[in-house]
């Protein structure tokens, strides 16, 4: 059982699932960097801010 969907109405659906995949994808990167900056994760995984940060978390 498919929808059919046409002209404004494909529009507007596909407009929304876009605007709404986006959003998702800044919440989840606003989330991740809030855990991966907090005292807790680093303390747990034993990463040191000042040296290979940026390894350290594409290592993760």
């Amino acid at each position: 059982m498919a929808i059919q969907l046409e002209g404004n109405a494909l529009l507007y659906t596909v407009t929304t699932l876009t605007c709404l995949g986006f959003l998702l994808i800044g919440f989840d990167n606003g989330l991740m960097g809030g855990f991966i900056n907090g005292a807790a994760f680093t303390e747990t995984f034993g990463i040191d801010l000042k040296t290979n940060y940026g390894t350290n978390i594409i290592a993760l």
